[in-house]
């Protein structure tokens, strides 16, 4: 049944038209509001205030506020890097992504985008490497710069938008969406206005469903950017529809697997659904065996299945991949769960060799 109205994208797409809808979530710069509650509001009621000044103070908080952002997103490119002097950087970061091997990979791209400043493929690559990493705000900082470059730059506008989510960034990620589809040639004319018009998620939705409709068959990214936006209004299953119906396009996709897993393990009922996930993260490991965030992933859903040695076996398999902290507390949440002290005693040396012995991995 499922299969058949997603091989329809009309029929599949009118599924949605009749969705309840969620209040939007805005958030708020925590210096403006303390400054109105604090200095504002008792100029105001003592009546000593000119409208010029408010607003002047107004822009003089909101430009510092905008500041200090700016310097924290300052890109921090690694100390000694091989590959500065090498005309090639960035087909061997390429390859290097491809392979799997995401540390030199991102080393082979920083040298590529400090030799070309300018070139928006490269600093597009060196954001997808550190979301498939798990450094998800290293990516935006990366795909922000290939968008300063190109602004049309398709791909990276929609990695834009996973990373924001993936941040739980939804105003961003919602923003990201809708200039995709503002500045995609396949859609563009459907829709009035430009991408700095504000939209709220369920405008976006809309549009997206339209996009859908527009096409006689399915257009994958059409529906894993709906997949996106269901999972920022907790629509864990109408998420599921979308990475399912993206599949059947491109069924050796290893990024719609691992999100196809992801969002089942979220969902409502996503303890009871582990072995789904655990399945569609074999997949996505299948089609690419170095990819750490699902091996990662395949481990958590692992540990809601209780079975704490086989999520040992993907955390430890992850940080040969690449040593991160945030899989070394995993992995010591699977041995307290194992109640083995003498494994979370060797975790302190950070050194996966040690586990060899006991581990397949």
């Amino acid at each position: 049944m499922a299969s058949e109205f997603l091989s329809k994208g009309e029929n599949w797409a009118d599924q949605f038209e009749d969705s309840t809808h969620w209040a939007d979530q805005f958030e708020s710069g925590k210096a403006w509001a303390d400054q109105f509650s604090n200095e504002w509001s008792q100029d105001y009621l003592k009546g000593n205030w000119e409208e010029q000044d408010l607003f002047n103070q107004y822009n003089d908080v909101w430009d510092k506020i905008q500041e200090r952002e700016k310097e924290n997103q300052k890109y921090n490119f690694q100390g000694e890097n091989k590959y500065l002097d090498d005309p090639n950087a960035l087909q061997k970061g390429i390859e290097l992504f491809n392979q799997g091997n995401l540390p030199e990979a991102i080393l082979a791209l920083e040298a590529a985008v400090q030799r070309s400043p300018e070139n928006t493929e490269a600093w597009c690559k060196l954001g997808l490497a550190h979301a498939e990493n798990d450094k998800d705000g290293l990516a935006i900082m990366a795909l922000e710069k290939a968008l300063s470059v190109d602004p049309n730059n398709l791909e990276a506008l929609l990695a834009l938008a996973v990373s924001h989510t993936n941040e739980f960034n939804q105003s961003k990620a919602i923003q990201s969406l809708h200039s995709w589809l503002h500045r995609n040639p396949k859609y563009k004319d459907m829709f009035k206005g430009d991408t700095t018009e504000y939209a709220n998620l369920r405008q976006v939705e809309e549009m997206f469903i339209m996009a859908a409709k527009s096409q006689s068959t399915i257009d994958p990214l059409v529906h894993s950017a709906l997949g996106l936006i269901y999972n920022l209004s907790f629509e864990y299953d109408k998420a599921i529809d979308c990475f399912r119906a993206a599949l059947i396009e491109r069924p050796d996709d290893y990024q719609l697997w691992n999100k196809l897993g992801a969002t089942t393990a979220n969902s409502t009922h996503g303890k009871e659904r582990a072995h789904e996930a655990i399945d569609a993260y074999f997949r996505a490991l299948q089609k690419k065996p170095t990819y750490t965030r699902a091996r990662s992933n395949l481990g958590i859903s692992y540990m809601a299945s209780r079975n704490y040695t086989e999520a040992a076996k993907c955390f430890l398999g992850a940080i040969d991949l690449h040593n991160t902290p945030h899989l070394w507390e995993n992995l010591k949440s699977s041995f307290a769960m194992m109640e083995r002290p003498d494994l979370i005693e060797k975790i302190i040396t950070h050194n996966v060799d040690l586990f060899r012995d006991e581990f397949d991995f």
